[in-house]
């Protein structure tokens, strides 16, 4: 796992960063075997989109989402 984790890291980063340009308003983690270092090298690299919500405690729209 050693050898692939700084490839995997370029790749969350890039991923992430790519993700954040097309939804701004959105949060991008890494969780699964990945997040708690239980991964294989050959593991996939588990992502989710989580919307940031508005301070005001209701739960964000899609529209709210994507900027619209």
């Amino acid at each position: 796992m050693e050898e692939m984790e700084p490839i995997k890291k370029i790749i969350i980063e890039k991923v992430s960063g790519f993700i954040k340009h097309v939804i701004p308003n959105g949060e991008v983690e890494v969780y699964g075997s990945h997040a708690t270092k239980l991964c294989l090298h050959w593991s996939d690299i588990d992502l989710v989109l989580k919307p940031i919500m508005k301070e005001s405690g209701n739960r964000g729209t899609q529209g709210e989402m994507f900027g619209s």
